[in-house]
């Protein structure tokens, strides 16, 4: 009776790494992305 518990403890604990890892590599990700856009474009942030 606790086997399908531990194995829905176990697949929220896969659930909530996998959003932690993709929300992080997103937020990188997007900021790169915008600082070369501004890089690029020539604004002068100084």
């Amino acid at each position: 009776m606790d086997q399908p518990m531990t194995d829905e403890c176990r697949r929220a604990d896969k659930v909530r790494r996998f959003s932690l890892v993709v929300s992080l590599a997103l937020m990188v990700l997007c900021n790169a992305i915008l600082l070369s856009g501004f890089a690029l474009s020539g604004i002068n942030s100084s």
